[in-house]
């Protein structure tokens, strides 16, 4: 790349000053956003990208979504990005790793080069980059993990084409990338195990009622 080139890029970039968030959160469908789970149940992880420029074009995001732990199991990777009825961006969903997903890649064409928008070319206010299925771990005691989106060091930040993709080279946005946290509560003790306990106590505290005592009644006979 030469030094005039990078220049050009840099003074766009400065020039259209994109400003965007990644999000990280945890749905549970019916319910909405939680941060708490029992063992064996699934939240639903979901990045959310927001910028404050309707009129540019998302054009690409890579990183990986790491979960602190590392625990969970992930299933049901995909994306609103990969689109059967549109000419196909590059999508690389990731793969489940350690209850994290990394190497999710996503590039979209110009909208210049396709005629028409994509479905989320003003869905600025929330887009979903990426979400998998989230099962929670058995654990013995309440037990945090943490969910963050760290993007990849050869791109640092999301990159959007700006004047609906009739501008084709790319700028990257100032960004702020929020986590969440999910707290993984101990399955509550069957009603079984409740009741057996209870049967124990009682039988342990009539058994210490009936024993004799050992000790001799004060000025009893020798």
């Amino acid at each position: 790349m030469t030094l005039a080139l990078m220049a050009y890029l840099a003074a766009s970039s400065n020039a259209f000053g994109i400003v965007a968030t990644v999000s990280v959160v945890a749905v549970e469908p019916g319910v909405g956003i939680i941060h708490e789970l029992e063992p064996g149940e699934t939240a639903t992880m979901i990045v959310i990208v927001r910028w404050d420029d309707p009129s540019a074009q998302f054009a690409g995001m890579r990183g990986d979504t790491i979960a602190s732990g590392p625990m969970g199991d992930i299933t049901n990777v995909g994306s609103a990005l990969r689109d059967p009825g549109a000419t196909q961006p590059f999508v690389r969903l990731g793969e489940p790793w350690a209850g994290s997903l990394v190497g999710t890649d996503i590039a979209i064409i110009p909208q210049t080069f396709t005629a028409t928008p994509w479905p989320w070319t003003l869905s600025n206010e929330e887009m979903q980059f990426v979400h998998f299925d989230w099962t929670a771990p058995a654990v013995s005691s309440p037990t945090e993990v943490r969910f963050d989106f760290r993007a990849h060091p050869l791109a640092p930040s999301p990159r959007f084409f700006p004047n609906l993709g009739f501008v084709v080279n790319w700028v990257e946005a100032d960004t702020t990338y929020v986590g969440t946290t999910l707290t993984i509560l101990p399955a509550p003790a069957s009603l079984g195990m409740v009741v057996c306990s209870l049967g124990l106590m009682a039988r342990t505290r009539r058994g210490s009622e009936r024993r004799p005592s050992s000790i001799a009644p004060s000025g009893g006979r020798r």
